[in-house]
């Protein structure tokens, strides 16, 4: 399994980093990994998706997107339990 991981962008306390995954036939998920704080107070936050895409860029510019949702309402993918 091969990650392309883009450039990330920081926006406000977030830096966000979208991630493209190989899934085999030719197929790539997408992940973003969202980290806040410095040093020993750093957090990280890893959500991945289900949707598969034909290209690395297709999944990247996906991850983007989802990136920008959460900005946007973090209760979007908070985990229902």
């Amino acid at each position: 399994m091969s990650l392309q991981v883009p450039q990330s962008f920081t926006a406000g306390r977030y830096v966000i980093t979208p991630i493209s995954q190989a899934i085999g036939n030719g197929k790539f998920s997408s992940v973003i990994l969202v980290r806040s704080g410095q040093g020993t107070t750093t957090h990280s936050r890893i959500f991945s998706f289900t949707s598969e895409f034909n290209s690395i860029e297709k999944a990247i510019d996906h991850g983007v997107l989802r990136a920008q949702q959460w900005l946007n309402n973090q209760q979007i993918f908070a985990s229902k339990n």
